[in-house]
């Protein structure tokens, strides 16, 4: 079931919607990033939307926020140096899953990506098959080991779809 609407804006006009989106990373992911929960916000509040990247765009359903997603020049961890941009940061409020909230941002960071004249996006993920990474168009180029985890560094173009059955 998907929600009725969902619309997708920049985070940076939203410093209640910074601190809820700090609050979930810094949960998520701080002991993969080291950052500490003020420099994760910081990492929001900071962004210039004139600038180009980094971008974070937030998904709102009837005014709630209900995920999170970033396009960076780099991720946290430099996997590979001659890419970029990086999709990073896609969180959903567990009371928003597979509700097309994820997929939503995705596309719209696709979209930013285009406009700023991005051949291609990058993201890393832990869990690469069948994911909605793989669903959407996003392909394995590479794999790394980090924190003794496995991570599939994949690619899309933009405009590319899914996998056609």
């Amino acid at each position: 079931m998907s929600p009725a609407r969902i619309s997708v804006e920049r985070l940076a006009g939203d410093p209640g919607g910074i601190d809820t989106a700090a609050a979930w990373i810094h949960a998520e992911w701080s002991a993969f990033s080291g950052r500490t929960p003020e420099e994760t916000r910081a990492r929001f509040a900071n962004e210039v939307p004139e600038a180009g990247l980094p971008i974070t765009l937030a998904a709102y359903v009837d005014g709630e926020i209900a995920g999170i997603a970033s396009l960076r020049a780099r991720d946290s961890a430099d996997w590979d140096a001659a890419a970029q941009p990086w999709l990073c940061n896609v969180f959903v409020a567990p009371g928003w899953r597979r509700r097309g909230v994820a997929e939503a941002l995705c596309l719209a960071c696709e979209t930013a990506a285009a406009k700023l004249g991005y051949p291609s996006i990058h993201l890393a993920s832990i869990t690469p098959e069948g994911s909605l990474y793989e669903r959407i168009g996003y392909r394995i180029y590479a794999w790394r080991t980090r924190h003794g985890e496995r991570f599939a560094l994949m690619c899309k173009s933009p405009g590319e779809t899914g996998k056609t059955q």
